[in-house]
């Protein structure tokens, strides 16, 4: 699949989904998807009024802090998987807490965000 196809394909996606998770897929794809590859080679920034234009303001803002701390949650199931120093449990202890803690995704949101993480901590 060629970068536009793969634009066009969470275009689609982000409009079929659940709030928190199309909040979730535009984040992803803005931040971790489109900027692998030269920069030379990456398309544009998805932006909210072009997949979502009925999405409020208020809505887009608290949803997009729900998936920011669940981004950033995913880090501690990284560090659990590694067995890093600093990981407080073990990985399945983590990745229960992970999910309740940021209740309202899907599995592929956890699974992307999760994924993520693990790349970051390689």
């Amino acid at each position: 699949m060629d970068r536009t196809e793969q634009r066009a394909d969470y275009i689609r996606k982000i409009r079929a989904a659940q709030l928190l998770d199309a909040v979730f897929l535009l984040f992803y794809y803005n931040e971790w998807t489109r900027k692998w590859g030269p920069p030379s080679e990456r398309p544009p920034a998805l932006d909210l009024s072009e997949v979502l234009p009925a999405l409020s303001q208020p809505a887009y803002e608290h949803a997009l802090a729900l998936v920011k701390r669940m981004w950033k949650d995913a880090t501690a199931v990284g560090l659990a998987l590694f067995k890093y120093p600093r990981a407080k449990r073990t990985f399945e202890e983590e990745l229960i807490a992970f999910k309740m803690g940021n209740p309202g995704f899907n599995e592929e949101a956890y699974e992307l965000a999760m994924h993520a993480a693990f790349v970051a901590l390689r």
